[in-house]
């Protein structure tokens, strides 16, 4: 079985990664990876439109900036979590 492609990824600073993917069917999403939880923040109809999406986060995600995750994982303890969760301050440490 063939896995996501990676669109782009973007080092922001500390530990913030933009990280943008195709999965085989075709969708696209951009995630932000914050200290090793990955936030789903968009997705995308479209190969084009994730490529600018990309960029808008690039330009959106620093540190102490909030941000309102679709889905989001711990890449730590593998938990994933498909509800929204109200919100997330960039570079705030986990409690």
């Amino acid at each position: 079985m063939e896995g996501p492609r990676t669109i782009n990824r973007t080092i922001i600073e500390g530990d913030i990664v933009v990280s943008t993917i195709e999965e085989p069917n075709g969708a696209c999403e951009t995630a932000i990876i914050d200290r090793g939880i990955v936030h789903v923040v968009e997705t995308y109809s479209s190969f084009a439109e994730a490529c600018k999406g990309h960029d808008r986060w690039v330009v959106t995600a620093k540190p102490g900036v909030t941000i309102y995750p679709m889905r989001w994982w711990d890449e730590e303890d593998g938990s994933v979590s498909r509800n929204r969760k109200t919100v997330v301050v960039l570079g705030e440490k986990k409690k």
